[in-house]
């Protein structure tokens, strides 16, 4: 595993063999420290085939405004949405934070709804992750990107489908963030 940046609220590793990737959340997370770690995430997935990522929240304790506004309006649709169809499956490991998991579950939940061959899942730790990553591989895979791809063409070729994709992810945000 390579570490790729060690900030005060984040981590990021990177297994390139393997072909998955892993983002630690630490206490308060500063907004420029997520969006710094996020943007390098993306380029890694982008650049070194990686299909698997780990989300480990479990020391998370807050996540400002500014990082999910930012996640919302900016980082889910103009950077994670071309990066869908090479993902296989995210992991996330659950903050012991109550409003921490809400938020992971809301973003999981909309991405699944939005996504549906994208699988997530939720664990109590990173072994459990990676057994799943690695679970059924002896067994022939379709491969992901070429099934993204033909959603990516199809999707463009309906553009009423892409703007309900963006009504509902406006509306599972509106919900979570109005009782607040």
């Amino acid at each position: 595993m390579d570490q790729i940046l060690t900030l005060n609220t984040a981590t990021l590793t990177v297994d390139f063999s393997s072909g998955f990737l892993l983002i630690t959340w630490h206490g308060r997370v500063d907004f420029e420290e997520y969006k710094e770690v996020l943007t390098k995430a993306s380029e890694i997935v982008e650049l070194h085939d990686i299909r698997n990522v780990i989300i480990n929240r479990l020391d998370l304790s807050e996540l400002n405004t500014e990082c999910r506004v930012w996640m919302k309006n900016h980082f889910l649709k103009g950077v994670v949405k071309p990066l869908i169809p090479m993902l296989s499956k995210v992991a996330t490991i659950e903050s012991r934070s109550t409003i921490g998991q809400i938020y992971s579950k809301t973003i999981s939940k909309t991405v699944s709804l939005v996504y549906p061959n994208l699988s997530f899942r939720s664990f109590d730790s990173e072994i459990e992750a990676y057994k799943w990553f690695v679970e059924n591989q002896d067994f022939p895979v379709f491969e992901p990107a070429l099934v993204g791809q033909a959603q990516v063409q199809f999707a463009h070729t309906d553009e009423s489908l892409e703007i309900r994709r963006s009504t509902l992810i406006d509306s599972i945000y509106q919900l979570f963030f109005s009782w607040r």
